[in-house]
């Protein structure tokens, strides 16, 4: 019951892991280790609020808020692999265009900053 508020955004990694640069499944210890990590840490969570639901106990601090900090941290280090692997589907030869660089626009024939 506590999972579905952090589950909405798995219907997007199909959409993720169809890419070729995708990092989670080109490396396969990346991948098992988010996998471990985010787990682990939805069933911290998810213990500690049973214990508060269904047994009564107190179990905010530091039980709840720890288990919460530590699935903010996965999910932020996921988010992060994710982004910088859709930041690299543009870029030619693996290389981002810095601020300053120039690039030339398709059919223009110009040159802009």
């Amino acid at each position: 019951m506590f999972g579905k508020y952090f589950l909405w955004y798995t219907i997007l990694l199909p959409l993720y892991l169809s890419l070729t640069s995708c990092t989670l499944l080109s490396s396969p210890r990346t991948g098992l280790l988010a996998l471990a990590l985010w787990v682990a840490a939805q069933v911290l969570w998810l213990q500690q609020g049973f214990q508060l639901e269904f047994l009564g106990k107190s179990t905010f601090v530091p039980g709840l808020w720890g288990a919460g900090l530590a699935f903010f941290a996965v999910n932020c280090w996921i988010l992060g692999v994710v982004v910088k692997d859709i930041g690299n589907i543009g870029n030619i030869g693996g290389q981002a265009k810095g601020v300053g660089e120039k690039v030339t626009k398709r059919g223009a024939g110009k040159v802009v900053q």
